[in-house]
């Protein structure tokens, strides 16, 4: 048996963490979590709170690239990013997440730039 609940708080502090640090890419304009949810806002200026034009997709740009790499997580229009892995997650497979994720924003950031 697991302590759920237990489990999540233990491996929701290196979860956020892990995720916060993106802030400083270049499409990430706003990272908040809690728990095991953590959302990402995308924008062309983050500095200017700037969106990016519609058309352009780019949180279904993220969302593909994700996809294709293994990561399962959802794009919100506009452009915000929704990612809430499973309550047994363990601290490998955050790493791993995160590696996925910010390479889907490097790949997305690479098609628009």
């Amino acid at each position: 048996d697991i302590d759920l609940v237990g489990h999540v708080r233990r491996v929701s502090t290196r979860f956020l963490e892990r995720f916060e640090a993106l802030s400083d890419h270049p499409l990430v304009a706003d990272v908040r979590g809690i728990g095991l949810f953590c959302g990402f806002q995308l924008m062309a200026d983050k500095k200017e709170r700037k969106p990016f034009d519609p058309a352009m997709k780019v949180g279904v740009r993220v969302q593909d690239a994700a996809h294709q790499r293994g990561l399962y997580l959802r794009s919100i229009p506009p452009d915000r990013i929704s990612f809430m892995p499973p309550l047994i997650i363990e601290e490998n497979e955050i790493d791993e997440a995160l590696d996925i994720f910010k390479n889907a924003l490097d790949a997305a950031w690479d098609e628009i730039s």
